[in-house]
């Protein structure tokens, strides 16, 4: 299947860290809005209320299998709080 979309990705074969490092820096500044830490709590309380409710209305049977559905949010809040780290 081809790609719909008519812009290309840039070369960024054979740049230096540093002008790599520019391209990434425009590209993000390019970007709408970054998620802000209201939304992302917001979806982090969502999601994470969603596998609770439905780890219970499983019961025993989810077992094991609900320790690892409740990993996503809890890994989703601490890649976007390290991403947004100024750090």
């Amino acid at each position: 299947m081809e790609p719909t979309s008519t812009t290309s990705l840039p070369d960024l074969t054979g740049l230096t860290d540093e002008e790599l490092a520019a391209e990434i820096r425009e590209a993000h500044n390019d970007q709408p809005d970054p998620l802000s830490s209201d939304r992302a709590s917001r979806f982090y309380d969502r999601v994470r209320g969603s596998i609770e409710r439905f780890v219970s209305k499983q019961g025993k049977v989810a077992g094991k299998t609900a320790d690892f559905l409740l990993l996503v949010p809890d890994v989703f809040i601490l890649l976007w709080r390290l991403v947004n780290d100024a750090r």
